[in-house]
């Protein structure tokens, strides 16, 4: 019986180091950043319908309105932005966290500016994900520049 525990504590440890082991592939850090902003985008429109069901379901209204809409925007906000950043950093992006924190600004600013009819309902599981990835390239983008401009020597 000792032997035979063993061995799966082995296959265990060992099975455990494969799963430590898998990363990411690095890629161009503009196509790393148009598939984050999809990810995030869908997990966006994912969970922004489920806070609107789970609204609807114990409180009987559509949204959640005054502090619970406004902390549950807040929280997916949040949880878009770190989930950016860990993408972007498992694809070996630089500034990832500043990146991801700017590309979710950007995506809010579009989002309640210009599509806040659009991404109610089922739109939104199309409309989101392509803020998000034109959010997460423009953030790359400005990031980038802002790194790589010369500064003036005085």
């Amino acid at each position: 019986m000792g032997s035979e525990m063993g061995i799966r504590d082995g296959f265990t440890a060992a099975r455990a180091r494969t799963v430590a082991a898998w990363r990411l592939p690095h890629l161009n850090p503009y196509l790393a950043s148009v598939v984050t902003g999809a990810v995030v985008g869908l997990l966006a429109a994912l969970l922004g319908a489920a806070a609107l069901s789970l609204f609807s379901a114990v409180r009987g209204v559509s949204s959640g309105g005054g502090l619970w809409g406004g902390l549950a925007f807040a929280a997916v906000a949040v949880v878009c932005a770190v989930a950016g950043e860990a993408l972007l950093r498992g694809f070996g992006t630089q500034a990832a966290r500043l990146t991801s924190v700017l590309a979710v600004i950007l995506t809010i600013i579009a989002m309640l500016g210009l599509f806040l009819d659009l991404v109610d309902g089922t739109l939104g599981l199309v409309l989101l994900p392509l803020i998000g990835v034109t959010a997460y390239a423009l953030a790359h983008w400005l990031v980038d520049l802002a790194e790589n401009t010369p500064s003036l020597v005085e």
